[in-house]
């Protein structure tokens, strides 16, 4: 395995060895990545924003967040004066320095190769493209840092235009083809996602790679063999597909969808690409899905049971009226009364 531990757990290494288990914050955070983590937000401004952890005068209120690692017990409390604790964050405090404990070698990368930027012919694909890298860089510091994006063949001018979405953030960016500003970071193994590719990307690709490089194109228009000449000049790249069960159909193609798909499957569900998959598809991927899925299994009869609902809610999270929509886009009724509540919802907990 090449990639990185999730920063968080950089982090705990940090803090354990000053003897900092219950910590605070009295800067503001990044509300989104607090309610999903505290730890990593404070992990990404150490390293983006700066600033540092500091005894004196340390407080919490009440505990929103803990998780037990290598035998700790690490406490992130809300900011207030009712209870001594470790140390708190604050942006105006120095030290001690996060980088220190980070590995030389970033890996994984995600890698959005620019190459083609001036292919975009319509306003609408460039706005597109900057809110896809901006959202990328989002989802990449919900388990790593801004070092695992590199932007290459970035023409002058485009990091400007790109900054007004970034803000401040150190990704890595170069003018450098793919293939170059690769190789003089040593990175060997490399991935290319592409649709058209005739393999799938397997757990072992997405354990062992090193890159994911992704072609920096948004189509208005389609362009197929745009990913393919790409891969064609990186030096010992593979080319793999993102597939769902065998298929494309419902599989997120935004460039932020696929590095999402990426960092979940590896940080949260073990290399399951499947449920990765699935946790990020939007209602508009998994309607999709259902209708091509209703299509193959209807044939020529032009209609399907209620029974074949509870079939696809076996994998993929429709409601009856994903279902129903599903079917009036295949142009397939739907016979017999509708199963409000399949076998395998009966079966999950109920919340009290």
């Amino acid at each position: 395995m090449v990639f990185s531990k999730p920063l968080w757990y950089v982090l705990y290494k940090m803090l354990d060895e000053y003897g900092w288990y219950e910590v605070s914050s009295r800067s503001r955070l990044d509300v989104a990545r607090m309610r999903s983590n505290p730890f990593q937000e404070i992990a990404v401004r150490l390293l983006v924003w700066g600033g540092g952890f500091s005894e004196k005068d340390a407080w919490g209120s009440k505990e929103i967040y803990s998780e037990e690692y290598d035998g700790k017990r690490y406490v992130f409390y809300g900011w207030g004066r009712r209870q001594r604790i470790d140390a708190t964050y604050s942006l105006h405090t120095r030290g001690p320095r996060l980088d220190l404990y980070l590995d030389e070698n970033v890996k994984p990368l995600i890698v959005i190769d620019l190459s083609l930027f001036l292919e975009h012919v319509h306003p609408s694909e460039l706005l597109s493209l900057r809110s896809q890298i901006a959202a990328s860089l989002g989802i990449i510091r919900r388990f790593l840092w801004d070092r695992h994006l590199l932007l290459t063949c970035v023409r002058e001018g485009v990091y400007e235009w790109l900054s007004v979405l970034l803000g401040k953030a150190k990704i890595q960016y170069t003018s450098l083809p793919t293939s170059e500003a690769l190789e003089v970071r040593g990175i060997r193994r490399i991935i290319v996602l592409d649709p058209y590719a005739e393999e799938p990307l397997t757990q072992k690709d997405l354990v062992y790679a090193e890159a994911f490089v992704l072609g920096g194109v948004v189509d208005k228009i389609a362009r197929p063999g745009s990913t393919a000449r790409i891969a064609r000049s990186i030096h010992n790249a593979e080319r793999r597909k993102i597939v769902l069960r065998g298929m494309l159909h419902g599989v997120p193609n935004r460039i932020n969808s696929i590095v999402e798909i990426l960092l979940k499957a590896l940080y949260v569900y073990n290399g399951n690409m499947e449920k990765s998959i699935i946790d990020t598809m939007s209602k508009r991927d998994i309607r999709l899905r259902a209708y091509i899925e209703i299509a193959r299994f209807s044939g020529h009869n032009r209609s399907i049971s209620w029974d074949f609902f509870c079939e696809l809610r076996r994998w993929l999270p429709l409601t009856i009226d994903d279902f129903i929509r599903a079917a009036r886009m295949a142009h397939v009724s739907i016979v017999g009364k509708p199963n409000i509540v399949c076998e395998e919802d009966q079966q999950r907990p109920t919340s009290s």
